[in-house]
């Protein structure tokens, strides 16, 4: 919901800019953060840092005439008809102390995730793959002798 929203407020040809509320939470509770308490990324903090990216395409329909290519989607995701997918984990490269890996879906797979746990930090996680996409995922300071085996993809309707 956040991502969407900043995307909406960014679209706009006259905004200069929008003010994001509720970053972090100050203690446990359930809301609309995007850090816990704990310092943990919630999901929607991947949709927000990539709704303020320093380049965004966002798309709009208007009288019937679409500006911008990019994904479009006409309806909520729950009342889309989307297949199963498989989604392939591949290309592991250690880098100084960081790794990398490519995540590749055979069909359109939404929300990828890896639940990897509250101590890895990833570059990106809940983001959308299209068929034959790969999108490739840095791993900051990982440990020496961490098993790229424990690396499973999941989207919401795998």
């Amino acid at each position: 919901m956040y991502g969407y929203s900043l995307e909406a407020i960014r679209f706009k040809e006259d905004c200069s800019g929008s003010l994001f509320w509720m970053y972090n939470d100050t203690w446990g509770e359930v809301g609309w953060t995007i850090i816990d308490y704990y310092l943990n990324r919630e999901p929607s903090y991947y949709f927000v840092k990539r709704a303020f990216a320093p380049v965004k395409f966002i798309m709009r329909e208007s009288s019937g005439i679409v500006k911008l290519p990019a994904i479009l989607r006409s309806n909520v995701f729950k009342e889309l008809s989307i297949t199963d997918v498989v989604l392939k984990v591949h290309d592991f490269a250690i880098e100084g102390g960081n790794a990398r890996f490519a995540v590749t879906s055979d069909g359109f797979a939404h929300a990828v995730h890896f639940n990897l746990g509250d101590g890895i930090r990833l570059s990106d996680e809940y983001f959308d793959l299209l068929p034959g996409e790969s999108r490739y995922i840095a791993i900051y300071d990982v440990q020496k002798g961490y098993l790229f085996s424990q690396i499973k993809a999941e989207c919401v309707h795998c």
